[in-house]
């Protein structure tokens, strides 16, 4: 099993000067993508490939999508702001995967989904994970955001296990570790109805 991953990741690798992420309304982290497949415990066979070319406009190609959380920390970019900086636990996640030919005929084909133990001849799921930014609440400017590594790489992991058909436990995460209300109007995942927000939240 791999190692818990804690620390802060920014998010494509476009740093500000304060040292997060230049601030978008949506992220993806290609960068993550070996730890991820670490993460796998190489249970998927092949594995995985990271679209680089979806975007947010993904759901037009994709066969399957999940919506879930992650951590992050978040400064205001805003210098006229004064807000020193946010955390959260409810940073909306959208992970989907693709066809290994991105073509809908291949819907038929035995062969497109790798299953737990798959052998030769198997091919490739695609997959990509959009993160949300959140809203600073005091001037409303998009915040500059560090995910958190562990937290982006477990989910991801995971949702990729559970489609390849490798058995796995529901994960229950309880209310106690949620942190404080979710603040719909400053979520970019809310505003595109993608984020995640119920008091118990399954992996199923």
């Amino acid at each position: 099993m791999a190692g818990k991953r804690n620390n802060r990741c920014r998010p494509q690798d476009q740093t500000s000067s304060n040292g997060h992420a230049a601030q978008d309304a949506t992220v993806t982290l290609p960068s993550l993508h070996e730890a991820v497949l670490a993460a796998t415990g190489g249970l998927i066979n092949p594995s995985p490939w990271f679209n680089h070319s979806a975007g947010l406009d993904g759901e037009a190609t994709a066969v399957d999508e999940y919506s879930t959380n992650i951590m992050a920390h978040f400064q205001c970019p805003n210098s006229g702001c004064g807000r020193a900086g946010w955390g959260s636990k409810k940073v909306g996640i959208l992970i989907r995967r693709y066809y290994s030919s991105h073509h809908d005929s291949d819907i038929n084909n035995p062969n497109v989904w790798p299953l737990f133990g798959a052998g030769a001849g198997a091919e490739a799921m695609g997959y990509d994970a959009v993160v949300f930014n959140q809203r600073c609440k005091r001037c409303n400017g998009l915040g500059a955001m560090a995910v958190d590594e562990g937290a982006y790489v477990e989910r991801v992991a995971y949702r990729l296990k559970k489609w390849a058909g490798v058995p796995m436990a529901t994960q229950v995460y309880a209310p106690r570790l949620l942190g404080p209300e979710h603040e719909s109007e400053l979520c970019e995942g809310c505003k595109a109805g993608y984020c995640m927000r119920s008091a118990i939240r399954q992996h199923d």
